[in-house]
């Protein structure tokens, strides 16, 4: 969190001796450079745990590509593999996608064109695990005047269907006379290998919002959710949801009444769909069945204001959800990621917080089948803004030592809304997939480092805590002790690079910890009470 918005706080630290091991669960926290833009985290079962997929720019000769990455369920590193997609090929810096197929190959998406005219088309590779390519696509419409404007992230976007091909949402972009271009949402049906079967776009006017939301059922019926304004608006009045059959046929359209905002996600239960949505300062939870019929809504009031990124929802496996959002700092800027856990009845049962005094965003959440949470985000650092990814293990109640439980950021109550039948304006314009150039490339593994975000970061001492660290400097133990109200917080002490070397939890009015297995040098403590409230400081090891 940014240091404007440290909270007051004291402190209480249990009579327990720890030395420097493996955290419980295994959970972690890692910090890694990466070129360019990832658009998702890919849960992968066997050998990996992990896969991620960016889209990056060599800078050589004008050739761009993309390289993926493998990881262990520790979030050690398996391998890296980077192909080039062509000279003059740019290659979208966002809405990179990665799948693991139901026959054991990995699927990458993203969108490139050639030089910097204005038709982007998409791309899609099928590789092995080891990153030899099975087969590649290149799709874009055949109109030169239509061009793929976006392929969405922090959503499905790129899922596959029941009968083993592809469905792929985004945006179809067209000139226009005035100064907004018509931009229009698409969706794209593909069998196993990338063959276009069939495709549709919707238009309704001069713009429509750039986030859409798809969700493929058991039986391969997509429901697909939009909203359009003229000319475009974040916040809208008119959000429409589609249904459609494996076959391209559309099986109901509606638009949502009483929701003035947009749709953020989707996910499916007790074979209902789920969606949710934002306004300005609400996030909702909103159910329907398959024929379009309101079950349940939620409205959850937040305390701040919410931005357009770093929003969606997350099935979980006792039937409830995570969901997501921005959380501003004192200044408006340098957004922390918030995120809150509901049950299957839409109560709210924690919130977290996660960040640092730096720009930051979600790129991905994910629910483990051993009912922990995976989260990859990034955040622009130093003075250049480069980008630093964050790869973290969370625990059943989203906590790994360096998230800050908070409380009371926001209110939940019921939600009532309908729905009512409309017609949309459907096109299916000529679409193609052929083959494309691809090579391989020289590949580099990231360097995972342990670390908080903030791990070098000390607030100033405030009112209120009391925090007694002693000998310090020392030659081996410490005694640490404080007031009561931090019974049941965290502490984690990092060294200067940011790689975490303890963390524990504090239980009673005294901590003695064993310093004896680190080198000489400086490190940094952080304690968080469960309320979220944090202190920090320096302890010299000498």
């Amino acid at each position: 969190m940014g240091n404007a918005r440290r909270v007051r706080m004291a402190i209480v630290l249990g009579a327990l001796v720890f030395t420097p091991t493996i955290d419980a669960q295994d959970l972690f926290n890692k910090r890694f450079a990466y070129e360019s833009f990832m658009g998702n985290l890919e849960p992968v079962t066997g050998p990996s745990g992990y896969l991620f997929c960016s889209t990056v720019r060599f800078g050589l000769g004008n050739i761009d590509g993309f390289q993926f990455t493998r990881l262990d369920s520790t979030g050690s590193v398996l391998g890296t593999k980077a192909f080039t997609t062509g000279p003059l090929t740019n290659v979208m810096q966002y809405g990179s996608l990665a799948r693991l197929r139901s026959d054991g190959t990995y699927s990458f998406l993203f969108g490139s064109r050639i030089g910097s005219g204005y038709k982007w088309s998409i791309r899609l590779f099928n590789s092995s695990p080891q990153g030899a390519m099975n087969w590649n696509r290149k799709l874009e419409y055949v109109n030169p005047d239509y061009s793929i404007y976006f392929i969405g992230a922090m959503e499905q976007a790129f899922e596959e269907t029941p009968d083993g091909g592809y469905l792929i949402t985004g945006l179809r972009k067209k000139p226009s006379s005035s100064q907004t271009d018509t931009v229009s949402p698409m969706i794209v049906k593909l069998d196993g290998v990338g063959n276009v079967l069939w495709n549709k776009s919707y238009d309704l006017g001069q713009m429509c919002g750039w986030h859409i939301v798809s969700q493929v059922g058991p039986s391969g019926e997509t429901l697909f959710g939009f909203h359009a304004d003229t000319p475009c608006m974040t916040i809208s009045d008119n959000c429409l949801l589609t249904r459609i059959d494996p076959n391209g046929n559309t099986l109901w359209n509606k638009r949502v009444n009483g929701l003035h905002g947009m749709f953020t996600g989707t996910a499916m239960r007790n074979g209902n769909y789920v969606v949710s949505a934002r306004d300005s300062s609400s996030l909702y939870l909103l159910e329907l069945d398959t024929t379009g019929t309101p079950v349940w809504g939620m409205r959850y009031a937040l305390s701040f204001s919410l931005s357009s990124w770093n929003m969606t929802v997350v099935p979980t496996m006792d039937r409830g959800f995570l969901l997501t959002a921005s959380m501003p700092d004192s200044t408006g800027y340098f957004p922390d990621i918030y995120y809150f856990k509901v049950d299957s009845a839409g109560s709210v049962q924690w919130e977290r917080l996660y960040g640092n005094e730096n720009s930051g965003a979600l790129i991905d959440l994910e629910a483990n089948n051993d009912s922990t949470f995976t989260m990859l985000s990034m955040r622009q650092e130093g003075p250049f803004h480069w980008h630093m990814f964050y790869l973290s293990k969370l625990d059943s109640l989203g906590l790994n030592g360096c998230i800050t439980p908070v409380d009371a950021i926001l209110s939940a109550m019921p939600f009532s809304f309908s729905t009512i039948d409309v017609v949309l304006n459907e096109i299916s314009p000529a679409f193609i997939s052929q083959s494309a150039y691809v090579n391989d490339s020289t590949a580099y593994d990231p360097t995972m480092i342990e670390s908080c975000s903030w791990p070098v970061n000390i607030s100033e001492p405030e009112q209120g805590v009391e925090l007694l660290v002693y000998p310090n400097p020392t030659s081996g133990k410490i005694w640490i002790k404080a007031n009561r109200e931090m019974q049941g917080g965290t502490l984690t002490i990092h060294d200067l690079v940011g790689r975490r070397m303890l963390s524990t939890t504090l239980l009673s009015s005294r901590t003695t910890i064993d310093l004896q297995g680190l080198p000489n040098g400086v490190y940094v403590y952080h304690a968080f009470a469960s309320t979220g409230q944090h202190v920090s400081g320096r302890i010299i090891r000498e």
